[in-house]
């Protein structure tokens, strides 16, 4: 499934949901609310679907990188400097899930969860900033006795990551111009994998500022509409891409200044109302 073009017709109205945070990450809808993080104060987030009662539910002194659920409730949240995965127990104490360390090269950049609790999460890989070798990145999966397995490589830049109903693993590859799909098997092993959506080409080149110039469009964030189409937030240009059958449908934007910052890579994100029926 391709597309050439970025091109389609802009609809939608978009709201800012919440604007008292500086680096809005990893938005996550549970229980009535939006769960996020915020790299900038090294904390996570929730507010209601309004973006009303903006509540504090952890510090991650180590800063946060993306947040899932295991099946009996418990939060899971990426601790990226230290390259862990923290688990907050019932009882509110927190503990060490898995850790990460030996497994990135670069940083991990954000996680999902499915619904047996393995979680996955991506690693970008080497250095943009370097006009060297750029070594690329990996998926993850940490099951839910903690065990961290290399589910996936040569991925550019993974990010943004959902796993649909049917057991289909999304990663945005934010330097690879795509979507990547995998199927997940019932033993967690990753299959059949495939191009979802292509922006352009698979970049050619290394270093930050050769790099922007073949990126069609940078994939950093994403999330299932209600319909199964892909609500994909573009870093490169500050819009949403609604994605379905992978072709680009509609887009919105201007939704938030967004682009790849030096290591520690961020993105922020405005949480907004995706237009045209689709849900979160």
């Amino acid at each position: 499934m391709t597309t050439t073009s970025v091109s389609p017709t802009m609809s939608g109205d978009v709201r800012t949901l919440v604007d008292a945070l500086e680096v809005a990450d990893s938005p996550r809808p549970r229980g009535g609310r939006i769960w996020l993080c915020d790299a900038a104060t090294d904390a996570v987030y929730s507010t209601d679907r309004d973006g009303n009662g903006l509540r504090a539910e952890l510090e991650v002194p180590e800063q946060p990188s993306g947040l899932g659920w295991l099946p009996d409730g418990r939060l899971l949240v990426v601790s990226r400097r230290d390259a862990r995965i923290l688990r907050l127990e019932h009882d509110g104490s927190i503990r060490v899930h898995a850790e990460l360390a030996r497994h990135v090269n670069g940083v991990a950049l954000g996680m999902v969860v499915d619904h047996v609790g393995r979680a996955w999460v991506c690693e970008s890989g080497g250095d943009l900033r370097s006009d060297g070798p750029f070594s690329p990145g990996r998926v993850l999966r940490v099951d839910p006795d903690g065990t961290v397995t290399v589910a996936a490589d040569d991925l550019l830049l993974p990010h943004g990551s959902i796993v649909t109903d049917d057991a289909v693993l999304l990663i945005c590859e934010s330097a690879g111009n795509r979507v990547t799909a995998f199927d997940i098997g019932g033993d967690g092993v990753l299959g059949n994998r495939r191009i979802w959506a292509r922006f352009g080409p698979r970049p050619t080149v290394h270093g930050l500022d050769a790099l922007l110039g073949q990126l069609v469009a940078a994939p950093a964030g994403c999330v299932l509409g209600a319909d199964g189409s892909l609500w994909v937030a573009d870093a490169l240009h500050g819009r949403a891409l609604l994605v379905r059958d992978g072709r680009v449908v509609e887009h919105v934007g201007e939704v938030a200044p967004l682009f790849l910052l030096p290591p520690p890579i961020e993105h922020a994100v405005t949480a907004s109302t995706p237009p045209s029926g689709v849900t979160l």
